[in-house]
Parts: structure tokens; C-alpha cells; sequence
């Protein structure tokens, strides 16, 4: 027998020790007695209380949901039990002053004795705030990655047209094209490089300026940090120069020389391309 309690209490301990390392909070429901008993780790995830509290016929842990998410919460349990014995939820925890939002997962299983009669519930609180948190933040990404694809195809496809529209041969149409798609994929690098926050002017004219004549460019100006959308216009437009230039300007001669310069206005910018 004192094995057998021994045993009991090995049993107990391991227990609080995997919910302790879990970070699970425990609860049981006595129906007969129409008491809880609460964990203080679920109080201290919840926010609520303590020990053993009168259930109110099972109603009492009801008000520590958040008053938005208890009808939904409400319909899953009641449909967990009537199906399984058993629900599982999550659900936003009532506000709590000096803290943010704590969103919860509950999981709760009848207990009934051989007569098949309910003698009462036991459960888990499980405090899921970053996974929730991170899931948000994943979806808000997704979105914002469909929604920049989005605008690249768009503009890709105004580049084809646009393209299409100023040449007279395929060739030409192909070079062209190929020319500008180069430029817009610059300028992607350097925003995905600035999670898409914005880029640098003098980045967006050194990926575009850089390489094409050594020592005939130069370029300067204030610091200066673009949106997207202008980041890509403007790298555009110092592509289309660039390649007028090298073509049929300063860049088709040895001797040439360009210089670009930008400056702050009142609401935005002025850019100088000049060709000597």
C-alpha cells in the first residue's frame, strides 16, 4: 500500500512537472460538488482566479473568454461534448488592464463514471499569444506578397506594351524589353534588400550607372529613401536615359560624360541628368 501511494505521488509530481514545462495550466469541474478547481498557472495565463471556485453549474471560467469570441466558443464546446466528451478551442482571453491581447487554447474532456453518468470535466489552458501572433503576421505577409506580384505583372505588362508600341521590329522589341525587365529586377533587389520598406536614389542610380562607362559617370545628392512605387518609376526612367545615352548620347564616346545630381523641393524632389 505505501508503494502503491508512493507510486501516486511519483505520479502527481511528473505531472506538474510535463505541465509546468508545457506552460499548460490545469482545471477540473466537480458536477456532483458544482465546484472548479483552478490551477495557479491557468490564473496566471487567464488573469483569473485561484483555487477552488463555485462553478455556478459550469458557467463560472465563462466570463475570462473575451465577450467577442464567448458565442463561437460557446457553440464549440457545447457541440464538442454532444459529438466526443471532448472540445477544443481557442479564443481570445477577456482584457485584462496592463496587459495586451492573450489568445488562449482550452481543451476539455468529460469524465463520467461506469454508469455512464458525468462526474465532471478536466482540462488544459494553453497560452498560444505568439503562435497567433506569428500566424497574423505570416497571413499579413502572404497578402502583401500576392499584392506586389500583383503589381509586378501589371507593370510588366505596361512595359510590353509600351515596348511594343515604340518598335518596329521584334528584335528590337526583344532588346528593348529585355533592357527594361533588367532595371525593374534591380530595383526589386534593392527594395526586397530593404524589405520592400523603400530604396536609396543613390542606390537605384549606382545599379543602373555603375557599370555601364567607368569613369564617365558620376553621381550625388542628400540621402534620400524612395517609396516602392517611386523607386521603381525612377529606376525606369534612369534606365531609359542610360540607355539613350549609350546609344546616342555622352556614353557613345570615350569623351562623354553624364552627371546626375537630385535635391530636396518642398514635398519631394528634383533629379538633373546632364550630358556633356
Amino acid at each position: 500500500m505505501a508503494v502503491d501511494a508512493r507510486s501516486a505521488r511519483l505520479d502527481i509530481q511528473h505531472l506538474e512537472l510535463a505541465l509546468q514545462a508545457a506552460g499548460l495550466g490545469e482545471f477540473q469541474y466537480d458536477v456532483p460538488g458544482d465546484f472548479y478547481i483552478v490551477s495557479e498557472r491557468m490564473a496566471a495565463i487567464t488573469g483569473g482566479r485561484a483555487g477552488r471556485i463555485p462553478a455556478e453549474g459550469g458557467r463560472a471560467l465563462w466570463p475570462l473568454i473575451h465577450p467577442d469570441d464567448f458565442p463561437a466558443a460557446l457553440e464549440k464546446i457545447q457541440a464538442g461534448f454532444a459529438e466526443h466528451d471532448r472540445y477544443e478551442i481557442e479564443c481570445r482571453a477577456v482584457p485584462r488592464e496592463g496587459r495586451g491581447t492573450v489568445w488562449l487554447r482550452v481543451v476539455g474532456q468529460r469524465i463520467r463514471d461506469s454508469a455512464g453518468e458525468i462526474q465532471g470535466v478536466i482540462g488544459i489552458v494553453e497560452d498560444i499569444t505568439p503562435r497567433r501572433v506569428e500566424a497574423q503576421r505570416t497571413e499579413n505577409l502572404m497578402a502583401e506578397i500576392d499584392h506586389r506580384v500583383k503589381n509586378v505583372l501589371a507593370t510588366v505588362q505596361a512595359l510590353a506594351v509600351q515596348t511594343a508600341k515604340r518598335t518596329t521590329s521584334l528584335d528590337g522589341f526583344l532588346q528593348a524589353f529585355a533592357g527594361r525587365l533588367k532595371s525593374l529586377g534591380s530595383a526589386n533587389e534593392l527594395l526586397t534588400a530593404a524589405r520592400w520598406r523603400g530604396a536609396a536614389i543613390d542606390h537605384l542610380v549606382a545599379a543602373e550607372l555603375g557599370g555601364l562607362a567607368p569613369g564617365q559617370t558620376r553621381w550625388e545628392g542628400p540621402d534620400l529613401f524612395l517609396t516602392p512605387r517611386a523607386a521603381n518609376g525612377l529606376s525606369l526612367a534612369l534606365h531609359e536615359l542610360s540607355t539613350n545615352a549609350l546609344k546616342f548620347g555622352a556614353l557613345s564616346v570615350e569623351t562623354g560624360r553624364v552627371d546626375v545630381t537630385w535635391r530636396l523641393t518642398e514635398g519631394g524632389f528634383v533629379l538633373d541628368w546632364s550630358e556633356t
